[in-house]
């Protein structure tokens, strides 16, 4: 019985292992590629993502040409409240639900920029895939009716490319190791 269970744990661990390894964090950069992405991100975004076997989770959203960032938390559909998205009319809403941060970074810049009258932002994102375009839908809360939220903007994107991240965690492309010293900072 012992002998079982030894190998039965050994299999377990070799299969586990490379399913563990596969997790990773990885970086997407998109061009606008509707009037409405061009209008609100200007040159386009940049997504630090999670992906693994079992699903992706979006970490981050930058903006490409300027120091902006939000940080995305996942909230699921019953943030969209009753009705969920079909109640919110148009074309479909595909992806992950995540809502913008707003006490981070520059999560309320996003709020104000993509949902004017919003003080809740959420991003409908579909699955990251390589050399995909990628849809956004912008959803914030509405001011005008208590519990209920609209959509604010839908943006088309078109993937540009991917950078390499070095080692197992992201590294901080915002974060400014000078402290805003510029050249002074580094000795120059």
């Amino acid at each position: 019985m012992f002998d079982r269970f030894a190998v039965l744990a050994a299999v377990a661990l070799t299969l586990a292992s490379p399913v563990a390894a596969l997790a990773a964090d990885k970086m997407y950069s998109y061009d606008p590629a509707s009037p409405e992405a061009k209008r609100l991100t200007g040159r386009g975004l940049t997504f630090i993502f999670e992906r693994s076997m079992m699903r992706t989770r979006a970490k981050r959203v930058m903006a490409t040409a300027v120091s902006a960032q939000a940080w995305l938390k996942p909230a699921g559909d019953k943030v969209l409240g009753k009705g969920g998205r079909a109640a919110l009319g148009g074309e479909p809403i595909d992806g992950e639900i995540y809502e913008v941060d707003a006490a981070r970074g520059q999560g309320r810049v996003f709020i104000r920029a993509w949902c004017p009258g919003s003080t809740r932002l959420w991003m409908a994102i579909p699955r990251f895939g390589y050399s995909q375009p990628l849809p956004v839908v912008a959803i914030g809360d509405d001011p005008k009716a208590k519990d209920a939220v609209r959509v604010c903007s839908r943006m088309t994107f078109d993937f540009k490319g991917e950078w390499k991240l070095p080692g197992r965690g992201a590294p901080d492309p915002m974060d400014d190791p000078l402290d805003g010293a510029g050249l002074q900072g580094a000795g120059f």
